[in-house]
C-alpha cells in the first residue's frame, strides 16, 4: 500500500499504515508541498507546509522542533514566491527559532538568507546587506564549532554540506547587494563573490552528479564574471565564457542562468551617466528633472514611464515610495 497524498510511503497493510499515521503525517505533508513547488504551486505548497507545521505540534519534542525547522524555512520560501512578504518574514524568523531549538544550523542560516532576501525585494538592496553578513557569520560560527568536520560533536555530512553551500549564498547575495548600493566597496563584493565562487567549485567537484551544485556554480561564476568586468579586470570575459558554458551543459536548469546573465551583463556593461544626464535615456536633464526618493535623478517624463513598470530605482533598484512622490508622477485615473 502506498501513501494517498505524499505517495511515497509504503506499509504492508492498513493496520500498520494507521500505526504510523501521525509520524508519518508532518513527513507526508511537507513531502505534498515540495512535489507542488516543483510542479509550479507555491500557494498550493504553502498550505501544505502550514498543515505540516501543525501536525509536527503532535510529535515528540526532539522530532517536533526538527520537523517545525524544516517546514518554516520550505514554507517562508513559498510564500516568499507568492511575494506573501509579511507571512514569509514571519515563517522563516520562526524557522530561525526551531533550527537553533534542534541544533540545525544549516535550516537557521537559508532562513536568515531567505529572510534578507524578503528585505532586498521589499526594502531595497542597501537594506538587506548586513542581513546577509549576520547569515554567514552564523555560518562561520556553527562551521568553526565542528557543523562542517567530522568527529565527535560535529553534524551528519549532509547538514554539514548545506551549511557551507548556505554560508556561500549568504557571501554571493550579500555581494550583490552591495554592487547594487551606491557607494559599496566594490572591492569587498568582489572578494565576497571569489569566497562564494571557491565554495561551489569545491562542491561541483565533490557532487559531480548533482545538477544543483552545477546550477550554483554556474550563477557563481556569472556574478564573478560580471564583478571582474565591473572592476575592469581582464579575466571578465573568460569567466563569463565559463558561466554560460556551465550554464549551457545543465540544459533548462540553466536556461534562466543565461538570461540573468544577458539581463545583467547588459546593465554592468553601461558606462555610468556623465554628470547632469539622466540614467534612463543618457539625455541632459534641461529643467525638467526630478529626484527619487532613494536620491537619484532622472527626467521627469523617463521617471515617470519606467514607473509604470517598475515601482524600483533602475540605478540602485531601491523601491521607490508612491505616497511621497512628486505630484508629476501621478498617472491619473487611466493609468494601468
Amino acid at each position: 500500500m502506498r501513501c494517498g497524498r505524499c505517495k511515497t510511503a509504503r506499509y504492508a497493510t492498513r493496520e500498520c499504515q494507521a500505526s504510523h499515521a501521525r509520524a508519518h503525517a508532518p513527513v507526508c505533508y511537507f513531502d505534498s508541498g515540495v512535489q507542488a513547488m516543483d510542479a509550479g504551486e507555491p500557494r498550493k505548497a504553502a498550505k501544505l507546509f502550514e498543515t505540516s507545521v501543525e501536525k509536527a505540534e503532535k510529535l515528540p519534542q526532539d522530532e517536533r522542533v526538527k520537523r517545525r525547522s524544516a517546514a518554516y524555512l520550505a514554507l517562508g520560501r513559498a510564500r516568499q514566491m507568492t511575494k506573501a512578504y509579511d507571512a514569509a518574514l514571519a515563517a522563516y524568523a520562526s524557522g530561525v527559532q526551531s533550527a537553533k531549538a534542534a541544533n540545525v544550523p544549516a535550516d537557521a542560516v537559508e532562513c536568515m538568507v531567505g529572510a534578507a532576501n524578503v528585505v532586498r525585494a521589499t526594502d531595497g538592496a542597501a537594506a538587506a546587506v548586513e542581513l546577509f553578513a549576520a547569515a554567514a557569520a552564523r555560518a562561520d560560527e556553527a562551521i568553526a564549532s565542528g557543523g562542517a568536520r567530522r568527529g565527535p560533536g560535529a553534524l551528519p555530512g549532509a547538514d554539514a554540506t548545506r551549511l557551507v553551500a548556505a554560508r556561500a549564498s549568504a557571501w554571493a547575495n550579500q555581494a550583490t547587494s552591495m554592487l547594487a548600493t551606491p557607494g559599496s566597496d566594490a572591492r569587498r563584493a568582489k572578494s565576497l563573490l571569489k569566497r562564494a565562487l571557491d565554495a561551489r567549485i569545491a562542491m561541483a567537484n565533490y557532487y559531480p552528479e548533482s545538477s544543483e551544485a552545477k546550477r550554483q556554480l554556474a550563477c557563481s561564476r556569472a556574478n564573478y564574471g560580471l564583478v571582474l568586468r565591473l572592476t575592469g579586470d581582464p579575466g571578465a570575459e573568460a569567466m563569463i565564457r565559463a558561466a554560460e558554458a556551465d550554464a549551457a551543459a545543465i540544459g533548462e536548469a540553466g536556461a534562466g542562468i543565461m538570461q540573468a546573465l544577458k539581463r545583467n551583463s547588459a546593465n554592468l556593461g553601461k558606462a555610468p551617466a556623465p554628470p547632469g544626464t539622466c540614467p534612463i535615456c543618457l539625455e541632459n536633464f534641461g529643467d525638467a528633472s526630478v529626484e527619487a526618493g532613494c536620491g537619484h535623478r532622472f527626467c521627469r517624463e523617463c521617471l515617470r514611464t519606467w514607473l509604470k513598470r517598475s515601482n524600483r530605482c533602475p540605478t540602485c533598484r531601491q523601491c521607490l515610495n508612491f505616497a511621497a512622490a512628486p505630484e508629476c508622477l501621478d498617472f491619473g485615473a487611466g493609468a494601468e
